[in-house]
């Protein structure tokens, strides 16, 4: 039942089962009930993201600054398709300045263990893995999106993307300049796998299994239905 409503992440809830048999064949008198059969308590799990982000304390128009975007996934199962929006700085008084004038140049993206320096992935490729946008003043948003299979951010595992961005041509000196950033969208399940595949992993790990051996998986972003090593 898809009821987003109720269904958050964190409840609880069991799945009950019943039946009748007849006593003599066919003999609809005969009808008795069966012993009811619960299953364990199943807990609905999810994708929560939380992002920092890192630059210089210090600029000059000379040189552009270095900033990451570290998001980690502090959630139960895996982010699909993550989007990542950052609204640059754009100060029209009382000094002018910002980095609104051109688009964020040199973006790297790549998935980390959950230390931030191990990676899961090898770095992943502009306008393939993920694709880069900008919307000049009065937005001055930069979007980086989330788009192969290569991207999934399993539990506890962090995407960390840098960029550099200069100061505009008018930016007044001593200035301080503040933005914002987050992950804005992600999935929660792979969209294009099917479902089933997702179904198949939650009832192993549902069983018991902790551990899991794999060879010849027909996609790699099936290992991302696993929340077991």
């Amino acid at each position: 039942n898809d009821d987003a409503t109720n269904n958050t992440i964190g409840k609880q809830f069991q799945n009950a089962a019943n039946y009748t048999f007849d006593n003599i064949d066919n003999n609809t008198a005969s009808v008795k009930n069966g012993s009811p059969g619960i299953s364990g308590p199943i807990t609905i799990v999810g994708p929560t993201l939380t992002m920092q982000k890192s630059g210089p304390g210090t600029m000059t128009a000379l040189a552009p600054g270095t900033f990451t975007l570290n998001v980690q996934n502090t959630g139960g199962s895996t982010a699909w398709q993550t989007t990542l929006t950052d609204i640059l700085p754009n100060v029209t008084t009382p000094s002018p300045g910002g980095m609104c004038g051109s688009a964020p140049t040199n973006v790297t993206a790549r998935i980390y263990q959950s230390d931030g320096v191990t990676p899961v992935s090898a770095p992943l490729v502009s306008g393939t893995d993920f694709i880069v946008s900008f919307a000049g003043a009065p937005a001055c948003t930069f979007t980086v999106a989330m788009k192969s299979s290569a991207t999934p951010i399993p539990p506890t595992d962090r995407l960390i993307v840098t960029y550099n961005a200069s100061l505009d041509s008018n930016t007044a000196g001593g200035i301080t300049l503040t933005n914002i950033a987050a992950a804005t969208q992600w999935l929660s399940a792979c969209p294009v796998m099917p479902i089933t595949s997702k179904l198949v992993a939650d009832l192993l790990t549902a069983a018991g299994t902790d551990r899991i051996l794999a060879m010849d998986l027909h996609a790699g972003q099936i290992q991302g239905f696993f929340d077991i090593p």
